[in-house]
Parts: C-alpha cells; sequence; structure tokens
C-alpha cells in the first residue's frame, strides 16, 4: 500500500466498489430533499427523481463540512498513522468542501489538499489517474506524486 491515502469527495462520482479497490476514501457531500438531508451515496439516484415528481422541487446539493472531514482524517490517521493524507479537493469555486477540509486539518501536518478546479466526471479522473499513478509508484511522497500527475496529465 502507498504511504500515501487519496480522499475525494462523493461528487466526484467514483462508484464505492472503485474507491475500495483503488484505496480512495470518500468524503460525502450532501443532498437535501425538503427538511430531510442525507448523506450523497446513501440512497438510490432513483430517490432524487421520485422526490421531484412527489413534489415539484429538486433537491439541492451541498459540500462537505468540516466535521465530514475531521472524522475522515482521523480515521485514516488511526488506521495508518505513518501515512500522508492527499485530498484532491472537488473545485473549490463550486462547493464549500475544499474550505471545510482546509479548517478540519489545521494542526494535522500529514494532509495536504489540491484543488483541482474540477467536478464530477473531470474530477472522477483526477482522481482514479492519482490513484493508478500512486500503485506504479508507491515510494512517492506527496510531492513526488503531485509533479508525477502534472507530468503524466501534459
Amino acid at each position: 500500500m502507498s504511504q500515501i491515502i487519496l480522499i475525494a469527495e462523493t461528487g466526484s462520482d467514483i462508484p464505492a466498489d472503485l474507491a475500495k479497490k483503488e484505496g480512495i476514501e470518500l468524503v460525502p457531500m450532501h443532498v437535501s430533499f425538503g427538511d430531510t438531508t442525507k448523506d450523497d451515496g446513501s440512497f438510490p439516484p432513483s430517490d432524487v427523481v421520485s422526490f421531484y415528481k412527489e413534489t415539484g422541487i429538486l433537491p439541492k446539493t451541498s459540500g462537505s463540512v468540516p466535521e465530514d472531514f475531521t472524522i475522515a482524517f482521523d480515521r485514516i490517521h488511526a488506521a495508518h498513522p505513518d501515512a500522508q493524507i492527499l485530498y484532491l479537493a472537488y473545485s473549490a469555486v463550486t462547493t464549500c468542501s475544499y474550505q471545510s477540509a482546509q479548517i478540519a486539518s489545521e494542526e494535522r501536518d500529514y494532509i495536504k489538499s489540491l484543488d483541482t478546479k474540477q467536478v464530477s466526471a473531470g474530477q472522477y479522473v483526477v482522481v482514479v489517474t492519482m490513484a493508478k499513478l500512486l500503485q506504479e509508484h508507491p515510494e512517492w511522497t506527496i510531492d513526488d506524486a503531485l509533479a508525477g500527475y502534472l507530468k503524466a496529465t501534459k
């Protein structure tokens, strides 16, 4: 296993089974159905359609909050105390998740964040590509990984 553990939001549309296979940790974004908010990925997509058909209102999405990242960071660090965490962020101009991760990573020197400036399918490509590069280069540091990613995607 790499000394670097990747984190991304569920908005990256990486299926849970693929995330597990590639060693990617997913932090939930959120979807509000009227007065009820659920973690993205915890319900079938058909619930969105059903809610709209029943109410005429589209569910609203929101980014991950600091607590979501604190839980993920602490869980990962407890399981892998020597690992570094690389958070590949969903575009910071579209959601609060990047800022939330910055707040949660305060006083945690084992975390580095990068705003990928991507969403959905673009975010998927960035995160899965980085996961594959880390599998090919388990010796990489976070700085090596970022440089290697930039080189591989030019």
